[in-house]
C-alpha cells in the first residue's frame, strides 16, 4: 500500500523501526512519527535533523544535524541525550530549505 502522510516543512531522511510499526522522518522543523498501519503521525519531536538512524533493537532514533546529534526513546518519543560532535552551532546552521550545505 502507498500512502502520503503530511509531515512538517522539509522533509529530509527516513528511517523505519525494525518491527515496521513507524517510520521516523526528519524535517527543518521537528522529526514526525508515523505509525506504519494507520498511516498518521502519532508524535512530534521538537528537534530538526538532516538524517536519522534506528538501533538494531530498535529502542533508539539517532538524529543528526549540521552540529549535535540528538537520541530519541522509540518508547516515550523524547530527546533522552544530544552527543556533541564538534559540528556547526545551531545559529551557523543552513535553513533546509534555502541555503547550501557548508563546504
Amino acid at each position: 500500500m502507498v500512502a502520503t502522510v503530511g509531515v512538517g516543512a522539509g522533509p529530509t531522511a527516513v528511517a523505519i523501526t525494525p518491527d515496521g510499526t513507524r517510520v521516523y522522518v526528519t524535517t527543518g522543523d521537528a522529526v514526525s512519527v508515523i505509525d506504519a498501519t494507520s498511516n498518521t503521525v502519532v508524535a512530534t519531536v521538537g528537534v530538526s535533523g538532516l538524517g536519522v538512524a534506528i538501533t538494531p533493537d530498535g529502542t533508539r532514533a539517532y538524529v543528526a544535524t549540521f552540529g549535535p546529534v540528538s537520541v530519541i526513546d522509540t518508547a516515550t518519543n523524547t530527546v533522552v541525550a544530544t552527543v556533541v560532535t564538534g559540528g556547526l552551532a545551531p545559529e551557523e546552521w543552513p535553513s533546509p530549505r534555502t541555503e547550501p550545505a557548508p563546504t
